[in-house]
């Protein structure tokens, strides 16, 4: 029987807890990834997916938390390594579903993905992009259900996992970000922003995992709340463990988790699980809790207008926002000094500009590739919302592949054919502030 696919509109859903710090239980050091408690223990693995499945976890991540190909010496291991993990978590559900038949078809696998460039020396896009795509293309000839970035820490590494995963897996992807108290993520960016942009980018669930904690977790989901209108996920820890002890030891009981994880309901999560220290007790004891979830609905509503910048979240309709407009004869000169390797005349002139109050810039596409480039450094250096007037899609397209993401876009061409724009704004997850309507014939064009 084919699986249902998993629509995380319509229902709420339980999810599993921590893998790692449960087979720390079963022999693995600590600090160690999960998978790397392969590859002669696969029973072992199975057990443990299965007591989250009994506790009543809906979906089952695979233990590849931190598993990653090395874009310079790929290894047919790393790929035996993801098989396996996803074989464990298959066998896990039908043997499940074959002692609980009335539950067959209702449990689904997320291929894990977790952060890994921190790893890698220097890492671009490109390289990210190249180091995952063989696992994200693994999960799809596997038919894993859905795929979770999960403990994203990083706003660039996100955006290229995302990037990634959009253009060769066909299902759901969530995306949970591990962040401070503050909502700063830990390496780069705020969550915020994060969101805005995973929602751009075709992100089907945005939310927190691991940090911070159950006590901590329902305020930032709140914040996030605003900016989307995907279901948000919430995966906390069970707080900073004891790490003197072995195994590790969480300060923060089944009980207390409950009491921030209803906190998480009520500010509209709708996939309810746990991270860091939770057995499947803890989930277990939040499974009533699906009950008060309020799922989405079954559509998506129209776009909520944001963009973003890794720190920085504005909205086009914020009429206190102040721009900067890099355009006309003397900006002409600047970006050919830029051109020519002299970025002082630019940099200055951005700073005025931000000195002035201006919170994002916007730039006129009237060369594709030259500012292309050119809006990739200024997002690079001056971390500010970018809001591209273009009349050309070709350059519009080489932009938005320089800065994916959140840019705004003030079309200028009102013949320009809709369906073609939309498929570029999808694909770099822009966002569209104004097309003209065409000219009609013996009366005036109308904005209204």
């Amino acid at each position: 029987m084919s699986r249902s696919r998993l629509n995380l509109r319509t229902g709420a859903y339980l999810t599993d807890g921590a893998t790692g710090t449960q087979l720390q239980k079963d022999g693995l050091p600590v600090g160690e990834f999960a998978y790397r408690f392969f590859p002669d223990r696969e029973d072992r693995v199975v057990r443990l997916h299965l007591s989250y499945l009994e506790a009543g976890c809906q979906i089952l991540r695979t233990n590849t938390f931190g598993l990653w190909c090395n874009p310079e010496t790929p290894d047919t291991e790393t790929l035996a390594r993801a098989k396996q993990a996803l074989r464990c978590a298959r066998q896990a559900v039908h043997q499940y579903e074959t002692s609980h038949p009335q539950t067959e078809n209702s449990h689904w696998i997320a291929y894990s993905i977790g952060p890994f460039a921190y790893r890698m020396d220097h890492p671009d896009e490109a390289a990210i992009r190249q180091a995952i795509r063989p696992l994200i293309q693994l999960a799809q000839k596997e038919r894993a259900d859905c795929l979770w970035l999960e403990t994203q820490c990083d706003y660039d590494e996100c955006r290229a996992l995302l990037l990634e995963a959009r253009t060769f897996f066909a299902g759901p992807v969530l995306v949970s970000f591990s962040c401070r108290d503050d909502g700063r993520l830990f390496a780069k960016g705020t969550l915020e922003a994060a969101v805005v942009m995973a929602s751009g980018l075709g992100a089907d669930a945005v939310g927190l995992n691991c940090s911070p904690d159950a006590t901590h977790a329902a305020p930032l989901l709140g914040r996030i709340r605003t900016l989307t209108d995907l279901p948000l996920l919430a995966c906390p820890g069970a707080g900073l463990a004891d790490m003197s002890r072995t195994p590790p030891v969480f300060p923060i009981g089944p009980e207390t988790f409950y009491a921030g994880m209803e906190a998480c309901v009520r500010e509209g999560a709708t996939l309810v699980g746990g991270c860091c220290g939770t057995d499947p007790e803890y989930i277990r004891e939040i499974r009533p809790l699906l009950a008060l979830c309020e799922p989405c609905g079954n559509s998506r509503s129209e776009e909520i207008p944001y963009v973003c910048a890794r720190e920085h979240v504005l909205s086009f309709s914020d009429e206190s926002a102040v721009l900067g407009t890099l355009s006309g004869e003397e900006e002409g000169q600047l970006l050919q000094s830029w051109e020519n390797g002299d970025t002082q005349p630019l940099r200055r002139c951005v700073t005025d500009m931000m000195a002035d109050g201006a919170r994002g810039i916007v730039l006129s596409l009237e060369d594709g590739e030259r500012m292309s480039r050119i809006a990739r450094w200024l997002q690079d250096e001056f971390d500010l919302p970018l809001f591209l007037r273009a009349s050309d899609l070709d350059s519009l397209k080489k932009t938005l592949h320089a800065c994916p993401g959140r840019c705004g876009v003030l079309w200028q061409d009102p013949d320009t054919d809709p369906d073609d724009l939309t498929a570029a704004l999808a694909r770099y997850g822009a966002y569209l502030l104004s097309f003209p309507e065409p000219e009609k014939s013996g009366s005036p064009t109308s904005n209204s």
